[in-house]
């Protein structure tokens, strides 16, 4: 199944924040020869997983197969016992050294030790940890030699303040970043990875703007999972595709996160938006009662209407998805669903739902969609529009946006289609936020087993509301498709992207405005047959 971000009903007052990443194919396989990346929502992906160095790791007879345990908590007196509960909790994922920083939103205060988390921490070490917040390591080492200096968490004071980092995973394109910061001038003291997401953050700018936090996800490549804490602020990130777990939770009014939900039990906490409910693309009620004319009511969760694309990689046509899919609507809703024939050749539709891939809402106003589909043999005309306020605890400013695809098929071999879309982000204040983009596609069935199937697409993300920063994107992608056999399909893919800045990384020489990737994707799938 999928993984889609939700955003946490976070109070304004706790800048606690959650990046969470990426979309893919149901039961899609992929294999990728390429020279650029394939297009995910939030942070690019797919990214490489470093197999190779967890492949030798889990080679070794005599360490337990985990790979450390991060954990971070907001907003509590007591933060630092808390994280040192947390790190016992997540003991079995780590061995070699553990680790506590806490911040009393002035200062930071740093214990590190090599050997198990009770043999690092005692009491007196503990009650020196002040602060409500507080974020905690225990390392099994993947990357890096096993001394003290390599300990969690690491922390830097940079003109950006002070910051502290807590890793679990690998970076793929280590080497590279290591090779470009010290060319710049960067001193290392640690021989592990994470010292490289430390010194890309507290860069205070990023090709000639200023750096930010989104900016500097999009240069690490790999799977990893990542607690950061500030002077004022907790931050969870994960890789795009969620290779390394990360969990929110909370206990009393503090927020928590940690590797796993174990960690919540020792400490009296619960899950928030938990993840068997995240990860099931759809689940709900529905009811078509006799004699209502067609009409239909759905309840619960269920992927939107917006779009020219499926989640199911098979059902479309490119493997890698278009910009549009990515950037310019919402993935899935939660709520009420309604639809009923008005005419043999028009059907209307009413939602009422918890905003945008949201499962519970994170303020009290509700997303209103309304959608209308008109359809003959050969052409079908599909219009939805969704608004409702999407900032967390807070009703003021609201989102819009207006999707509307024509699928035409002229013959059964032949299809295609277009999509326009445009979105608005109200401002709680003054102001606003603006996108638009337009894509347009074809299919081509030369006969039962082989497809061809061309797209072009148009993104202006005028306000860097999608992307993270303002400019105009284009793409052009060319797919061929063979089926193998029923139920498995190989989709070799070129596909060139274009932008007017700077935002397309390219090993150490920066960013670049284009990038061209060539692809060779598998897909499997499987279900009831017709």
């Amino acid at each position: 199944m999928p993984f889609a971000a939700s955003q946490p009903a976070i109070p304004p007052s706790i800048p606690l924040r959650e990046m969470a990443v990426g979309r893919g194919g149901s039961g899609q396989l992929g294999l990728a020869a390429r020279a650029g990346r394939v297009w995910n929502r939030v942070v690019r992906g797919p990214q490489t997983t470093g197999l190779l160095q967890d492949a030798a790791a889990a080679a070794r007879p005599t360490h337990p197969k985990h790979y450390c345990g991060v954990f971070g908590i907001y907003g509590h007196p007591n933060a630092a016992e808390l994280t040192y509960c947390g790190l016992y909790a997540l003991q079995h994922r780590g061995q070699e050294s553990a680790g506590i920083v806490s911040s009393d939103g002035r200062q930071f205060r740093a214990h590190r030790g090599m050997g198990l988390v009770p043999q690092v921490f005692n009491g007196p070490l503990l009650h020196e940890l002040v602060g409500h917040m507080a974020i905690g390591h225990t390392r099994y080492s993947t990357t890096g030699e096993s001394y003290l200096r390599n300990a969690q968490p690491l922390t830097v004071d940079c003109a950006r303040g002070q910051l502290a980092v807590a890793h679990n995973g690998n970076l793929t394109n280590a080497l590279l970043l290591r090779e470009e910061l010290e060319a710049a001038g960067s001193i290392f003291q640690t021989t592990v990875d994470s010292e490289i997401i430390l010194h890309l953050l507290a860069q205070p700018s990023c090709n000639g703007s200023a750096n930010t936090l989104v900016q500097t996800m999009r240069r690490i490549q790999g799977a990893f999972s990542l607690v950061i804490m500030t002077e004022k602020e907790l931050i969870g990130v994960r890789d795009p595709h969620g290779f390394r777990p990360l969990s929110l939770g909370r206990v009393d009014d503090a927020w928590v996160l940690s590797s796993e939900t174990c960690a919540f039990d020792l400490i009296h906490g619960a899950e928030q938006d938990p993840g068997a409910m995240r990860n099931i693309q759809q689940a709900y009620f529905s009811v078509k009662p006799p004699k209502a004319g067609g009409l239909q009511i759905d309840f619960g969760k269920f992927v939107t209407s917006a779009g020219a694309e499926v989640i199911e990689t098979h059902s479309n046509w490119n493997y890698s998805r278009s910009l549009l899919f990515a950037w310019t609507i919402p993935y899935y809703h939660f709520g009420l669903r309604t639809s009923m024939p008005l005419h043999k050749n028009f059907t209307a539709g009413f939602q009422l739902v918890n905003g945008w891939n949201n499962v519970e809402d994170n303020n009290s106003g509700k997303t209103v969609g309304l959608t209308g589909a008109l359809t003959t043999s050969k052409v079908s005309w599909y219009h939805n529009y969704y608004v409702g306020p999407e900032k967390p605890d807070t009703n003021k400013g609201l989102r819009h946006v207006y999707d509307t695809v024509l699928l035409v098929t002229p013959t059964p071999k032949v299809s295609f289609y277009l999509n326009y879309d445009y979105g608005v982000e109200k401002f709680a204040g003054a102001g606003s936020n603006h996108w638009t983009g337009v894509a347009g596609a074809a299919r081509f069935a030369v006969n039962d087993w082989f497809a061809l199937a061309p797209r072009l697409e148009w993104f202006n993300d005028a306000d860097g509301f999608s992307t993270g920063t303002a400019q105009k994107l284009k793409e052009f992608t060319m797919t061929a498709e063979f089926k193998l056999k029923d139920g498995i399909l190989m989709r070799p893919e070129y596909r060139r992207d274009w932008s007017d800045n700077p935002f397309f990384e390219r090993g150490t020489g920066g960013s670049q405005k284009n990038q061209d990737t060539l692809l060779l994707g598998l897909v499997a799938y499987f279900g009831p047959k017709k």
